[in-house]
């Protein structure tokens, strides 16, 4: 009995929570169990999830230049651009994780979400 409660234990521990998280939570939970995720989890992405995003490509930064969920922009001075919300899924969490936004009047509506 008492191996059975470690092992449960064990295995609570590994578990990785169902729900809503933010990207920097989730790239923190699931660094080492990225391809046994599910397809349950659910990633909030918010603007300094973009922001990290553009400056991971060579940005100052992100702008929301209209108030909806395809508002935002990469910038650096004197240049602002679209972005893929697809391909910043893809970096943060793999080829395997898709975006969705659930609300087009809501600029922090964006997730990421597994396709396996």
């Amino acid at each position: 009995m008492r191996l059975l409660s470690s092992l449960l234990a064990a295995v609570t521990a590994l578990m990785i929570p169902v729900g809503v998280v933010s990207a920097a939570q989730a790239a923190t939970l699931m660094s080492p169990f990225r391809s046994t995720a599910g397809p349950y989890l659910t990633v909030s992405v918010n603007g300094n999830d973009i922001g990290r995003y553009c400056q991971g490509n060579g940005y100052s930064g992100a702008q929301l230049v209209e108030p909806n969920a395809y508002g935002w922009r990469c910038v650096s001075p004197g240049r602002q651009d679209y972005l893929s919300m697809t391909d910043l899924c893809h970096r943060f969490f793999g080829p395997n994780w898709i975006d969705r936004t659930y609300d087009y009047n809501n600029p922090n509506s964006w997730e990421c979400v597994p396709t396996s």
